[in-house]
């Protein structure tokens, strides 16, 4: 198959204590350009907790008959790749950025009086380990780390195992492109702060049924 063009995305994301958010977490798809999914967010004293998962995804269809695996794999830009990390005293803080991959087999229902027509069933749903950007952290009694790897290429390669049943009951595959953030700032005593910043930057995806 040839790459696939993102053409849908979500994103979530939860907070605790103080924190910011700067911009929106929705992703930009652009079709015929490159897609990008990205967080700004921080974490500060006394206590702040923000966690946000922004993705892009897209249908790879049905795998034809002979097909025992699907391979999915992304190659793009941090074009922004930031973390800040400061402590003072006794405290902590942590900014942590990874990518990864999540795979799902959907089966299609078959229309009944009771059942709405066109509705699919999750078969299963797979995330693969991810690709670290940066894990960062400081602690008592001083610390103060700003890494900077803007322009960064980061990978991330899924295969996942496919039944033979999935293609006679036509079966298809749902798959997305994960950005997962997170800020911690524990302070009560002390100061402590964590800002994480990136912006992925990808073209298609290469997609295959083997």
């Amino acid at each position: 198959m040839p790459p696939v063009q993102p053409t849908f995305g979500d994103s979530y994301g939860v907070r605790e204590g103080d924190t910011g958010l700067m911009g929106s977490l929705a992703p930009v798809i652009a079709p015929g350009f490159e897609t990008r999914i990205a967080a700004d967010i921080g974490a500060f004293p006394p206590v702040g907790l923000i966690y946000t998962r922004v993705r892009a995804g897209f249908n790879a269809g049905a795998p034809p008959r002979a097909a025992s695996m699907i391979s999915v794999s992304v190659a793009g830009t941090g074009t922004i790749s930031r973390a800040i990390v400061q402590v003072a005293g006794p405290a902590y803080a942590r900014a942590h950025a990874e990518l990864s991959i999540t795979i799902e087999e959907w089966a299609p229902r078959v229309p009944r009086f009771s059942r709405p027509p066109f509705t699919s069933v999750l078969v299963q749903r797979v995330t693969f380990n991810p690709t670290k950007i940066f894990d960062v952290w400081g602690t008592f009694p001083l610390s103060f780390q700003f890494p900077t790897d803007d322009g960064t290429t980061y990978t991330s390669v899924a295969g996942m195992p496919i039944s033979e049943i999935a293609s006679v009951r036509g079966h298809f595959f749902h798959c997305w492109i994960n950005l997962i953030q997170t800020a911690e700032a524990d302070a009560v005593v002390g100061y402590a702060a964590a800002v994480s910043n990136v912006a992925y930057d990808f073209p298609p995806p290469f997609v295959a049924f083997l």
